[in-house]
């Protein structure tokens, strides 16, 4: 039964999601009433729906290694977007271990607890991490969207699911950054917005992670 209660809290945390990606991610922070990102601080979200935010502060030399991948001047938006992806996975390392989030597994339902996330969480975050990197004028061929949820999936109403959105200065198109679908410390999958939006998913063999426990336990 309190299973059962877990589902559907966390489902009418997930319905209230129906913000767009081209909506404000300032405004997206104040509706949730979690804090801004700023040059020095940033919230952390876990426990499902942002029900326990958490405000992160690092020294240069945790920022040191999180900016790494974004020194070298991306030319081409493609190459700022494999950037990225080195970023957040550095990002989810970093302050995982301070959150005590280094544990989360891929999913809402694979693994519950105060410390796992749900993929409000996770996009919450995410949409943080660039938000602070764009403050400190790191993104050159992308703003920061507000995360955006789906319903959806080939024609059919499917369980509601969010991700952070990006879009590319040049092109406007969007791109879902979406780290729900891994295991805390991976590289985010970032697709185009509008294949997401359809139902994208990734297959076993992109997030081979999610067989390692499988391996231990044989």
């Amino acid at each position: 039964m309190k299973r059962n209660i877990s589902y559907i809290t966390i489902s009418l945390f997930l319905l209230g999601c129906t913000t767009t990606g081209t909506d404000n991610y300032s405004r997206y922070f104040d509706r949730r009433g979690v804090p801004q990102p700023t040059l020095e601080t940033f919230p952390h979200c876990h426990n499902y729906g942002c029900q326990k935010v958490q405000t992160i502060e690092l020294n240069d030399a945790e920022w040191k290694r999180i900016e790494k991948p974004l020194k070298k001047k991306a030319k081409t938006p493609e190459a700022e977007r494999e950037q990225i992806k080195k970023v957040i996975e550095q990002f989810e390392q970093v302050v995982g271990k301070i959150a005590k989030t280094d544990e989360d597994v891929w999913g809402t339902f694979q693994d519950m607890g105060l410390y796992q996330l749900d993929c409000v969480d996770e996009s919450t975050n995410t949409t943080a991490y660039l938000v602070a990197l764009n403050h400190r004028g790191l993104l050159r061929h992308h703003q920061v969207m507000a995360p955006s949820a789906r319903f959806l999936k080939n024609g059919h109403l499917g369980w509601p699911h969010q991700t952070a959105v990006i879009r590319e200065i040049e092109t406007g198109d969007t791109y879902a950054v979406d780290s729900w679908f891994r295991n805390n410390g991976y590289p985010p999958f970032i697709v185009p917005f509008d294949d997401w939006a359809d139902g994208w998913t990734p297959t076993d063999d992109m997030r081979p992670e999610i067989f390692e426990n499988e391996d231990e336990d044989e």
